[in-house]
């Protein structure tokens, strides 16, 4: 391996000549390639001396180890950043195009891809390599599957070779090899990604030869607002609006626009060049126009959804806006099912101006429509988690606590403490709003609905994270939307016993106390260490529980007697008694 990557033919070739029997030509190492050869700080993985010969551009080397080593030509080695590709990758991007026909005539594979799903012509269309990619297309097949592969964000070659601003590219992948015009993952296009990239001659290429169907005037004016759009720049939208007037006679109008929404503060796109004028200077304003073009342009994509959350985070000062566009943005992502990995995030920062403005006491700045839309999301986000804990039985460990519980005990792969953290806070939002409203009963109805969703949805979290302290008006809200007041975890623990263990975290124990009591809480319920009382390790908390003696009914003394004794009640009882005996 040093031989070869310090471009020492003959001792490579003395190696392989006298000890090939004994060499392993497709050894694999992990090097710090600065510390071993003194040619850069990339990190290595799962190099092999044909992978480090390519890469240091030593053709000599590369042939005598494909001729004598007769290596793997299509080993995949991990690169910088975690990339793992081909010694074809390698001499592509190097731009070695003896190498690279000297490796395909060896049996190395034009349709590879590494790690991205990137080809090697998308490498030589990256570094602007021309006489690679001509070469590389040469060899494709009949169905153009090289010229139009995509990666994994859904780009092209031609998408590459517009990014990086090579026209000459550009117009060999469309002119003599017909490649399609497709868009990424992102709705971009080829022309798209060189307007973003401020390409302007490609972007001028594509819009003065829209009589070869590639683009039509129409398709260059969406692609101008949806360059400006992304890049906010005021010169992409004046150029669409300019392309629209050219013909004063036949305007080309805008058309299927949407429907104006509180969001983007009930705005319409600007549909003349002096309506764009109007709002160059005014940043909110223009921002919004950007928003609505994307919108309508490129539909819902991870990037606007990104967009619209920095921009609610820019603008958090501001509550109302903010909290539109946080909404807006939970609406889009949860309609469209996409970016949902992002989700709790985005209802975690709506929530959190919620919830400050609930301990200023202004929740009548809080739009009551936004409040349950973000209530909505965080109970659709919980349910999404639990099927995805359901799928996981056997990896996760599964609990069924409901929201009366303060603390839980699921261990979750897909961490649900910052759910059950937004949910919290929602709780304590809510209440607020019910004290606060003059609108209260009729808001009441929608917030216990809301609530009622929550408790049987089984919200758990991790048993070792308290997020939100128990307060007397969460607690009773829980209860009257009938939270219940005996449900167990998997060690047996109830609401009771919790409190035992945990009441001196709590402020307003003792009235936490009699409202369990109050509403029917088994004060004889065991688990592995016995009843809450004997649960208890607080001298106030086994005071209050010393104040209220044990009574058992007749139901109660059954159950005990069915437990201790081990009988088998499963085809005896129904079904709704079985956690009766077992709280027993």
């Amino acid at each position: 391996m040093a031989a070869s990557a310090n471009g020492r033919e003959s001792i490579v070739r003395f190696l392989l000549e006298n000890y090939g029997n004994h060499l392993q030509i497709d050894k694999e190492r992990i090097i710090f390639a600065e510390d071993a050869f003194d040619h850069s700080d990339y990190f290595y993985c799962k190099q092999t001396a044909l992978c480090l010969a390519t890469e240091y551009k030593h053709l000599d080397i590369v042939r005598t180890l494909v001729s004598l080593g007769k290596p793997n030509v299509n080993h995949r080695a991990i690169l910088e950043w975690q990339i793992k590709c081909t010694p074809l990758y390698l001499a592509c991007k190097n731009e070695q195009l003896e190498m690279v026909k000297y490796l395909i005539e060896n049996g190395s594979d034009i349709y590879n891809v590494d790690t991205n799903e990137s080809t090697a012509l998308m490498i030589a269309c990256k570094y602007k390599h021309d006489e690679l990619v001509e070469y590389l297309l040469s060899l494709d097949d009949a169905t153009h599957t090289l010229v139009n592969a995509v990666d994994k964000c859904g780009s092209t070659a031609l998408h590459v070779a517009a990014s990086v601003g090579s026209l000459n590219i550009v117009r060999l992948l469309l002119e003599k090899y017909q490649a399609k015009i497709v868009k990424n993952n992102e709705a971009q296009t080829a022309f798209t990604m060189a307007g973003i990239s401020n390409h302007i001659d490609i972007v001028k290429y594509f819009i003065e030869n829209e009589n070869e169907c590639w683009y039509t005037i129409l398709r260059c004016i969406d692609e101008l607002e949806l360059i400006g759009s992304l890049t906010s720049k005021y010169e992409y939208f004046l150029w669409a609006m300019q392309l629209r007037y050219k013909n004063t006679a036949a305007p080309i109008l805008k058309n299927n626009l949407a429907t104006p929404i509180k969001a983007y503060e009930y705005y319409e796109e600007c549909e003349t060049v002096e309506e764009l004028e109007a709002i160059k200077n005014d940043s909110h304003r223009f921002r919004l126009e950007c928003f609505m073009i994307r919108e309508r342009l490129a539909g819902v994509t991870s990037g606007l959804l990104n967009s619209l959350d920095r921009y609610a985070c820019k603008y958090v000062t501001d509550y109302k806006h903010a909290l539109q566009i946080y909404s807006h943005a939970c609406y889009l992502r949860l309609s469209a099912q996409i970016d949902l990995d992002k989700l709790t995030l985005s209802l975690e920062k709506c929530t959190g101006v919620m919830y400050q403005l609930a301990e200023c006491n202004m929740v009548e700045v809080i739009p009551f429509s936004i409040f349950t839309s973000i209530f909505e999301g965080a109970i659709v986000e919980f349910i999404r988690y639990k099927k995805l804990m359901v799928a996981n039985l056997g990896k996760i460990r599964y609990s069924h606590t409901r929201m009366l519980y303060f603390d839980c005990d699921v261990h979750l792969q897909y961490d649900s403490n910052e759910q059950v953290n937004i949910i919290f806070e929602l709780l304590f939002i809510a209440t607020k709003i019910l004290a606060a409203s003059e609108k209260a009963d009729q808001r009441r109805k929608a917030i216990y609905q809301l609530v009622n969703r929550i408790i049987y949805a089984d919200c758990s979290a991790e048993q070792k994270k308290s997020h939100i302290i128990a307060q007397v008006f969460i607690f009773k809200l829980l209860l009257e939307c009938g939270a219940p007041i005996n449900a167990m975890d998997s060690f047996g623990n109830t609401p009771l016993h919790i409190l035992a263990i945990k009441g001196c975290e709590y402020n307003d124990i003792e009235t936490i106390f009699e409202l369990l009591l109050g509403v029917g809480a088994h004060l004889d319920a065991i688990n592995a260490k016995g009843t809450p009382e004997q649960y208890a390790n607080n001298d106030k908390i086994q005071s209050l529980f010393r104040a209220h003696s044990i009574q058992l009914s007749l139901k109660c003394l059954c159950a005990r007697i069915i437990r201790q004794s081990h009988i088998n009640y499963n085809d005896s009882l129904q079904k709704h008694l079985h956690s009766f005996v077992e709280l027993h």
